[in-house]
């Protein structure tokens, strides 16, 4: 679980991938504490749209992506993404769930099969991607039992009844698919 609300609010992406002092970033869309933070790890944060990324085929280690484009299909824009990095590379992606008007989890997960990733891992984003105060990996429920005894308020009724959804939901294994937002990350097949 990272805990994202101190100092170093999101700057700590080796959390979620592996970047080091020689990787070239693209963050797409806006997050001035994240490009901060990667600008002094990696050689070079490139701030672009996919539109007009402003890079070679294959230049890139990391792509981390705040905002998709409005009107272009996701399995274009994940194809143009795919292009762009390097064998190995990887791609951060948030998003709100479908019932948010975003996309399912599985649906993403299934169109980054399509365009070329592999090694797809899911988080949750606590209380969402815009300004998470915890990052939880759902490869166990661990870190969310963690965050719900130590974090999480249940100071009324309604916040009780989201306490006990999401204790459920997690030991069924289904939370990812339910959760307000997640991120997932995934590398191009090498």
């Amino acid at each position: 679980m990272l805990n994202t609300t101190g100092k170093y609010n999101l700057i700590d992406i080796s959390f979620l991938l592996p970047v080091n002092s020689d990787d070239t970033v693209l963050l797409i869309g806006e997050n001035a504490l994240l490009a901060e933070g990667l600008s002094k790890v990696c050689k070079r944060v490139i701030k672009n749209t996919i539109s007009s990324p402003l890079c070679d085929k294959g230049s890139l280690d990391l792509i981390i992506v705040n905002d998709m484009a409005k009107g272009e299909s996701l399995n274009s824009q994940l194809s143009t993404l795919n292009n762009l990095l390097k064998e190995g590379g990887y791609i951060c992606l948030p998003f709100f769930n479908v019932w948010r008007g975003g996309y399912s989890y599985r649906c993403v997960s299934r169109k980054l099969i399509e365009a070329g990733f592999k090694d797809i891992e899911s988080y949750i984003p606590i209380p969402s991607h815009i300004n998470p105060k915890f990052i939880i990996t759902t490869k166990d429920d661990s870190p969310l039992k963690y965050y719900l005894s130590h974090h999480f308020e249940r100071d009324s009724f309604y916040k009780s009844l989201i306490y006990i959804a999401v204790r459920l939901s997690s030991a069924a294994g289904i939370f990812k698919y339910i959760a307000p937002s997640y991120i997932i990350t995934a590398r191009k097949f090498g």
